[in-house]
């Protein structure tokens, strides 16, 4: 597999970012309107995680948790 550098995968590209307070269910209503499959987490201006449409699946759904109490 070749190497990708991340700067050459974002260029041109807007990133969408979620607060860490945020509910899954408000995260994957923003993913699907700006058609995205992950978000950064954001606390205090920083990084803190990457929210994905498989973090969904598999940790929130599949684990039956309320994505309308969820936060990221």
């Amino acid at each position: 597999m070749p190497q990708r550098i991340i700067g050459n995968i974002i260029a041109g590209r807007s990133l969408v970012s979620a607060a860490g307070d945020m509910t899954v269910r408000a995260a994957c209503r923003l993913m699907a309107e700006k058609k995205i499959g992950a978000v950064l987490v954001l606390e205090n201006q920083r990084i803190t995680g990457i929210f994905t449409e498989r973090d969904a699946l598999n940790k929130v759904l599949a684990a039956s948790l309320d994505p309308d109490q969820t936060k990221l």
